[in-house]
């Protein structure tokens, strides 16, 4: 696969080189249209990056310590709660030297420290392990503060909530914004956070500005837009995966089948400061209640996304996998990979004992759609199944295969045919 991917790689880099010489040479209209046409296969050909098929963004280092370098940038700049305009910054860390791919997927990481302390230097371990894996890690500073300190203004941290993922949001589009600089391939996306970091990663990836409305009443009335704030860059973006150690959200009403995506999580059971289950936050009945990893998973499982929880019976706040980072690390590899091969796994771990392990059945992702399927595949790519039903008075016994990437049925066995091409959305009518 990697060579075939370098040849088309390199083929495009040919004809691009010959098609500017002759279109300098005889510059017509034919060698015009050359020329546009291996831009095109070039460009086709460079974003095609397949990261299943090679020992990157995996448990082997791909580059050394030596190798990774790190640069500070400001991404915006905001008021704090106390009203005072700060800087914001983000630490990128990246290959020196020329990578197997043109583009790297990134992975933003968000510091704990309860929305009142830490810095982007706090997963400076976190990110040194994954860069030497072939990411890039981006750890940023967010706005902090509330009154933590008085247990009856709980409620002070729901503006840190948003303020927080008002600043997330901004890194990205910072860094979406200047893709071509840092190498970034914008469509691998990952957010990772410790505690306050998990928990505004998980509101980064899963709320809308419309669910911040309803579950942060009145919020963005004074703090403005989820979207718009810390910085005026305009980007669009979409979130692949979400690591979360020790996070929760809100209401996993939030996560819908329009927005799941898989999300690793590690907690321990005996948690103080965010849930577990379904507690309040910060051991304070004045802070909302929050869902935790175990509530996050049931709704992932309701919905048939992957996830993988990894937990620990008792323990505390900051003590999850702090006895056993390896292994915790060795799973977020694992994680992040199977993301790229398409390989969708529902795990549970209690500490490092394997309790669940299962592939995800798609005659369960597609309920009403291949219920009279009879024979089943559920590969990297698509969905491959047999019916004997009647569709659409077009026969039986036809192969049909379901695309993730055009999210249609096609008529497998019989593609050439346009009668045949496409069948539906799975939204609309039940065809089997």
């Amino acid at each position: 696969m990697l060579k075939e991917k370098y040849q088309s790689y390199y083929t495009g880099i040919f004809i691009l080189l010959i098609s500017c010489v002759s279109f300098y040479k005889y510059s017509n209209f034919a060698m015009k249209l050359l020329l546009i046409a291996s831009v095109l296969l070039f460009s086709s050909a460079a974003s095609s990056q397949d990261f299943c098929s090679t020992s990157y963004f995996d448990t082997t280092d791909v580059f050394s310590e030596s190798q990774i370098i790190s640069e500070v940038r400001t991404y915006g700049k905001n008021r704090d709660w106390k009203g005072n305009m700060v800087d914001l910054d983000l630490q990128i860390f990246r290959p020196a030297v020329t990578a197997a791919f043109a583009k790297l997927p990134m992975i933003i990481m968000i510091h704990g420290g309860g929305f009142v302390g830490g810095t982007y230097n706090g997963m400076q371990r976190d990110a040194s392990y994954l860069a030497k894996k072939g990411f890039i890690c981006v750890s940023i500073d967010y706005r902090l503060g509330w009154d933590n300190e008085n247990p009856l203004k709980g409620y002070t941290v729901i503006p840190a909530y948003y303020r927080a993922a008002q600043d997330a949001r901004a890194a990205i589009r910072y860094m979406v914004k200047n893709a071509d600089t840092y190498n970034v391939d914008t469509s691998s996306i990952f957010v990772f956070g410790r505690s306050a970091g998990a928990v505004t990663a998980l509101f980064t990836a899963f709320y809308s500005q419309e669910e911040f409305d309803r579950l942060l009443r009145g919020v963005s009335d004074s703090l403005g837009g989820i979207n718009n704030a810390t910085n005026s860059i305009v980007a669009d973006y979409t979130i692949k995966g979400v690591s979360s150690v020790a996070g929760a959200v809100l209401d996993t009403s939030v996560i819908n089948a329009d927005d799941a995506m898989p999300v690793i999580m590690y907690h321990s059971t005996g948690d103080e400061v965010i849930p577990f289950g379904a507690g309040h936050g910060y051991n304070n009945p004045q802070t909302p209640e929050m869902h935790g990893s175990s509530v996050i998973k049931d709704r992932l499982e309701e919905l048939n996304e992957a996830y993988e929880l990894c937990y620990q019976e008792g323990g505390s706040h900051g003590s999850i996998y702090e006895d056993n980072p390896a292994f915790m690390y060795q799973q977020l590899s694992h994680f992040f990979k199977r993301i790229f091969c398409k390989n969708k796994k529902q795990i549970i771990y209690n500490n490092i004992t394997l309790l669940q392990d299962e592939q995800i059945n798609c005659l369960s992702a597609y309920p009403g759609k291949i219920a009279s399927a009879q024979t089943f595949f559920c590969g990297a790519d698509s969905v491959i199944l047999t019916s004997t039903a009647y569709t659409q008075g077009y026969g039986s016994s036809f192969q049909w295969q379901y695309s993730y990437d055009r999210s249609e049925w096609v008529n497998a066995s019989n593609a050439s045919n346009p009668a045949y091409a496409k069948i539906g959305n799975l939204d609309s009518t039940t065809y089997f």
